[in-house]
């Protein structure tokens, strides 16, 4: 799968990020902390190729975090780091 399917910024982040998805495909959309729990989820059905997502997870702790992107024919993963103070 192409690394740019799944772009998030600005990443560090203080929580509040945008994730841009670039496919023609429907797609599921998770995001988790390094211990595997569920913290964001969203069926992305494409108009126009590209959808963008606003999340704000500024509650969370500082970490690690887990972008997972699936469809039919792959899986992207991307990191994002939260810095909030």
């Amino acid at each position: 799968m192409r690394d740019d399917v799944l772009l998030i910024n600005p990443n560090p982040s203080s929580g509040l990020f945008n994730i841009q998805v670039k496919t023609k495909e429907k797609s599921y959309l998770s995001i988790s902390n390094i211990f595997g729990n569920l913290l964001f989820r969203s069926n992305i059905i494409p108009g126009n190729n590209i959808e963008q997502l606003s999340v704000d997870l500024s509650t969370m702790a500082n970490g690690i975090y887990l972008i997972n992107l699936q469809i039919e024919n792959g899986v992207a993963v991307q990191k994002l780091l939260i810095l909030n103070k």
